[in-house]
């Protein structure tokens, strides 16, 4: 995946909700702002992240929202592959699997929220530093 992920307004209980309809049974991890484990609780603060992976040992589906402030969250898709290469076959299977959750975790969005917040998110559209650089972070570490 590329980096592009959506921006949704949403509560925590709607974040999981989408992720449990993509990825059956997810496995949840919770970092801190600066990439440390945190343990779960109530809400994440701002720069904080969730993640949802599939419960496989190849290659599991991954969904990320990292929290850009109050109900606003920055979700992406990838999936872990191993550090071995790829054919390109494989790589393409992998974008596609990486959009069709994307597709699935949105839709679910639009359907339970506010539809108009469910968009596609342009980097360079961003007008606030502080956001941009949440994106950015959860961008890198989580996108291949």
């Amino acid at each position: 995946m590329s980096g592009d992920g959506i921006v949704v307004n949403a509560d925590l209980a709607a974040i999981k909700k989408a992720a449990e309809r993509v990825i059956f049974d997810p496995a949840e991890e919770w970092y801190g702002v600066h990439g440390e484990r945190v343990s779960p609780k109530a809400e994440l603060e701002e720069g904080e992240q969730i993640v949802f992976r599939e419960k496989i040992d190849i290659c599991p589906a991954v969904i990320v929202a990292a929290k850009l402030g109050d109900s606003l969250w920055y979700v992406v898709t990838s999936a872990e592959c191993p550090d071995v290469k790829c054919d390109d076959d494989q790589a393409m299977k992998c974008v596609r699997l990486n959009e069709q959750n994307m597709r699935i975790f949105q839709d679910t969005i639009i359907r339970d929220t506010d539809g108009e917040w469910a968009k596609q998110w342009s980097i360079s559209a961003s007008d606030h530093p502080r956001v941009q650089r949440i994106i950015d972070k959860a961008s890198k570490r989580w996108t291949h």
